[in-house]
């Protein structure tokens, strides 16, 4: 999967997203995603495999569980296999969901 098609994939949940941050400011909820490293397994003096560790990003002002569910099946409904963290940002007052996978 590239990054233009994980941005389709995204779009498709129907909450504003973008890679990296908006140009302008966006009520949540709303999703941004990074590419945060590529690795690599080098095999025969060669790259074998390429690999985009992703991270996205959700802001939420309350805690959303049902959004969470819809952006958890769309990932797997992809063949994405996710991690989870979540915090609240108290300077911002959002909860901030995050998922980890590779693509």
């Amino acid at each position: 999967m590239t990054l233009e098609e994980l941005y389709i994939v995204l779009s498709g949940i129907g909450i504003p997203a973008r890679y990296s941050h908006f140009d302008n400011p966006v009520s949540p909820p709303y999703l941004v995603y990074i590419n945060e490293e590529k690795e690599t397994f080098k095999a025969d003096d060669s790259i074998y495999l390429k690999e985009k560790s992703i991270r996205i990003e959700l802001y939420t002002k309350i805690k959303d569980e049902s959004l969470e569910e819809t952006i958890e099946n769309t990932l797997e409904n992809n063949g994405l296999i996710w991690e989870f963290d979540e915090t609240y940002d108290e300077n911002q007052k959002l909860f901030i969901i995050y998922y980890y996978f590779n693509i």
